[in-house]
Order: C-alpha cells, then structure tokens, then sequence
C-alpha cells in the first residue's frame, strides 16, 4: 500500500518541510519558497511557538529580533528576507545557512583548536558583532543592539568557510518592544553571560565581547570554562575564578594576555569594543602560519558537508511524512536550561515563589520580634534566620538584583586582581 503523503505545512508562500531547531521562544523550519517559472529556493523560517504566540512579551521580543536583523548588514549577519504575521502567528523568514555550529565543530574535533585557527575565527565573530554594535537608525541615532546570547551555539562555521552569528531572539536594543528583564531571570546561557549581565546591571557591547573571549576560551583549551548548570550568584563568583587557557593547552602568551583581558570582571578594564577584540585577534594570526577558513571548512568538514549535499539532494524525492532533520547541526533542537524556556509557564511559577518568600520573611520577622520581646535568649536565633532569609532572597534576586553598581562594589564578592 502506497505511504500517504502528508499535507505540507504552508506560511503564505512557504512551504514548510521539517524543524530545525527549537528554543525558548521560537522554532526554526527548513521551508522551500517557491514562484514563477519553477523559481525554488530553501529558507529557513522563524515562528513564534504556538504556546507563546498569545504573550505580549514574546511578541514583542520577536518583534524586536525581526527589527535587529531587518537594520544590520553585514557577512557574519544571517539575512532576513520577510517577516510578516499569519493569524497571530509572526514569522521571520532568513537565509538557510548549511554547517556547523562551534559547539558541534568542538565535539566533531574532540581537542582545542590551533590557536591561529581559532583567533580567525572569533576574529570574523568579533567584526560582525562591532558592525552590529555599530547600527544606527536612519536619524543617525545608535540602536544600542547588545547580542546577548553568544555561545558556541549561535556561532555558525559555513561550509563555505565563513562565520555566522545566529539567534538575535534576547538581542537588547534601544526603543525596543519587548521590557527590561525582570525579576532575577537571566536571559542568556549561564556560562556565556557577563557578570553585569547575571546581576542585572545595565550592560552595553561590552557583554557581547565577554561572551565571546568565553567562546574563544574554550576553542583554544578544548574543554567548558563555567560549569552549565549553576545558580546566577555562583556564576558571578566563578568569574572571579578565571584560569588562563595555558594552563590547560600550549596558547602562546600575546594570545593568552588578549582572552584575559576580554574575560576582566569590571567591564571598565575589559576590551572595549569587539573591533579591538577583532584587531588585536587578526594581528595575533597574521604572524602565524595557518590555513585559512575556507581552506579549514573544506579539508576537516568535508564529511559533514557530502552528507548535507546528500541530503539536500533527497529532499525532492522523499515523502513529507519521511523527512528528517540534516545530518549536520540537527542537535540544538533543545534549549538550554538557563534560557527563557516558556514565558507563559515561567511567569506564575515566579509569582508563587514570590508569594512563598514574602509568606516566608513575614514568618521570620514576626517571630523573630516575639523572640526579642518575650525570650531574650531567642535574639540569636532571630539574627540567624534573618542573615538566612537574606542569603536565599539574594539567591533569587530579591536583593542582588536591586543594587546599584556602587553597592554592589562595597559587597564581599572577591576584587577583580
């Protein structure tokens, strides 16, 4: 008996063939655009999930990563070609970007990568996050665009050879839709984040070349530099912590000198600006000898890339209801877990463990005064529930992320050496 085949799923004109990818907000289609005179091409489509597609927030922000991607131009940038809104279903059509991303390449090589390749390589990040840190608006004001999500998971090795930055989906930006975080939740992945940024100060470019000195880190060591999963205070702790990249891989000194700044605690003493993160990167691997990336993406990716040619080639041939995801790069189809997760489940959650807090510290106090007044014995227990309540109120952000800068400095966190 003949397999049925499955009505294709289509977004005015696009017909979408099989997801990609699927994160906190959104999910990403293979879909094949079609017109006149057999005119066919692949894209990928953006679309807002369907649980949050009702959620002003989500909205807004997708709004907002549409808005980021229609005013920057640039290589390293992933081009959108349409946006539009079916129902209450927005959608963000842009390129499909066959390769690999840098956390797929890191398992693919399973060892660091050679310090030239790797400086090239966050070299072309770095000009492609200045040319977005650089956008302006057609009054010529900055935009203000902050990435906000660098990872080895965003970060994306052509076969072609050239370096993609994905994923503006949290991306900060100046008369933005979408409202400020709020209330102790760090959008971004943990290990990738700056310390300003996990305590909720006001952050600019220098976040964005943070995370990507984080990246770069772990390209010429091989191995993670934060653990994954941790609370946002003993995040801002480890990165008070930093091992240089020698002590776990041969990373010439002018090199190592360069990570380390771009790692410095106090965005005041950090790099800049991702153009002299990039400068100071490219004038690293011009005294060295290496291929260069095109060379590197068709000799070590040359596997992965016949196996997506296969693939693309068994698109025009195989049932809808028997496609499967590519060969290469299928895996990010889970968010990670410090990301926003589901909007719409994540804001009672809050509340109830607000509620629980507030319930809580009117607990404490109450008997903590009783004690005082009726008990004088009772006064050092009192001073002790009152310093805990305090720790785990700090832990979800009740306090920490209250303070300014300057109070923040006078805390006991450890000083930036």
């Amino acid at each position: 008996m003949a397999t049925r085949r499955r009505r294709p799923l289509r977004v005015k004109g696009l017909e979408l063939l099989l997801p990609l990818k699927r994160g906190g907000m959104g999910e990403v289609w293979l879909a094949r655009r079609t017109g006149a005179h057999g005119f066919s091409r692949l894209v990928a489509v953006k679309l807002i999930r369907r649980e949050l597609s009702d959620h002003e927030e989500a909205r807004a922000m997708f709004l907002d990563e549409a808005r980021v991607l229609a005013s920057v131009s640039h290589p390293t940038i992933t081009q959108a070609f349409d946006f539009g809104e079916q129902g209450r279903n927005l959608y963000l059509v842009l390129e499909y970007v066959p390769g690999v991303s840098l956390s797929r390449l890191q398992r693919r090589l399973g060892r660091p990568l050679a310090p030239p390749l790797a400086a090239t390589l966050m070299a072309r990040v770095a000009r492609g996050l200045h040319a977005v840190h650089e956008q302006v608006d057609e009054g010529g004001q900055p935009l203000g665009i902050v990435h906000r999500d660098i990872s080895p998971q965003n970060l994306m090795l052509g076969f072609d050879g050239e370096m993609k930055i994905l994923d503006f989906g949290i991306a900060l930006k100046a008369r933005r839709e979408a409202p400020e975080t709020t209330g102790g939740l760090v959008k971004g992945k943990i290990p990738y984040v700056s310390p300003e940024q996990i305590q909720g100060f006001s952050i600019d470019r220098r976040s964005d070349v943070y995370a990507a000195c984080v990246v770069l880190h772990e390209l010429l060591t091989g191995r993670p530099l934060f653990p994954a999963r941790t609370s946002p205070m003993a995040a801002v702790q480890d990165r008070y912590r930093v091992p240089a990249p020698s002590r776990a891989a041969r990373v010439p000194r002018r090199l190592e000198r360069l990570v380390m700044r771009g790692l410095a605690v106090d965005p005041d003493r950090r790099l800049p600006t991702a153009r002299a993160l990039a400068e100071g990167l490219e004038d690293f691997a011009a005294g060295q000898r290496h291929h260069s990336l095109v060379r590197f993406a068709e000799t070590s990716l040359s596997d992965e890339r016949q196996a997506h040619d296969a693939w693309l080639r068994s698109l025009a041939h195989t049932e809808m209801a028997d496609l499967q995801p590519p060969p290469s790069d299928a895996e990010e189809l889970e968010v990670a877990s410090s990301q926003i997760v589901a909007m719409a489940e994540e804001a009672p959650a809050r509340g109830r463990r607000r509620w629980a807090l507030a319930a809580g510290f009117i607990f404490l106090v109450a008997a903590g005064a009783t004690g005082l007044a009726f008990w004088p014995p009772a006064r050092s227990w009192a001073e002790t529930a009152w310093t805990q309540a305090q720790s785990a109120l700090t832990e979800t952000g009740w306090f920490q992320l209250g303070k300014s800068r300057s109070e923040a400095e006078e805390s006991e966190l450890p000083r930036d050496p």
